[in-house]
């Protein structure tokens, strides 16, 4: 039954949705354990019901409780897991397109240049954010942009790599 799959794979998701929120937090705002991520993060999924944004909120406060980090500081961290999560889905996409090449519709052959205009936007907004294009542009000191200064090309792969047994499983289930 789809019941027995999918029970164990919502579980599993939160169990790597969860990877993600904490390591990337660790990274950027401040050292939290795994297992104090868990509770929060179940919190924001029935918050994100009512809200996706209450949700977010939810772990802002809690880590502002639990750690002193300010509310706003989670901001750019959510923001760059959203990014990673924008190129995660593109990358498997790519992955999917060049397995099952000629059966998918004409329209799908696009994909891979998209693909490649992602990677190009993703280069010169590394390159941005690293100080190498535009050294002198104060945009990039906003606080909002915060995890995307200080994170490095490992922190993207780290962050796409953890959340992709997610969407493997997801194929399967």
């Amino acid at each position: 039954s789809w019941l027995a799959l999918m029970v164990p794979y919502s579980l599993i998701f939160f169990l790597i949705d969860s990877a993600v929120v904490w390591r990337v937090i660790n990274w950027f705002n401040a050292r939290v354990s795994y297992a104090d991520i868990l509770p929060v993060r179940a919190s924001t999924y029935l918050l994100s019901i009512l809200n996706e944004q209450l949700g977010q909120g939810a772990m802002a406060v809690y880590l502002h409780r639990r750690e002193g980090v300010p509310g706003w500081k989670l901001g750019p961290s959510l923001l760059f897991i959203m990014v990673c999560e924008i190129y995660y889905l593109a990358g498997w996409a790519n992955v999917g397109i060049a397995l099952q090449w000629d059966s998918l519709p004409e329209l799908f052959h696009w994909l891979p240049i998209v693909g490649l205009v992602m990677l190009a936007l993703f280069a010169v907004g590394y390159l941005y954010f690293r100080g190498v294009i535009l050294p002198d542009n104060g945009l990039r000191e906003r606080h909002l942009l915060d995890a995307f200064r200080q994170a490095t090309l490992k922190n993207y792969l780290i962050t796409i790599a953890i959340r992709s047994p997610a969407l493997l499983i997801a194929v399967f289930v």
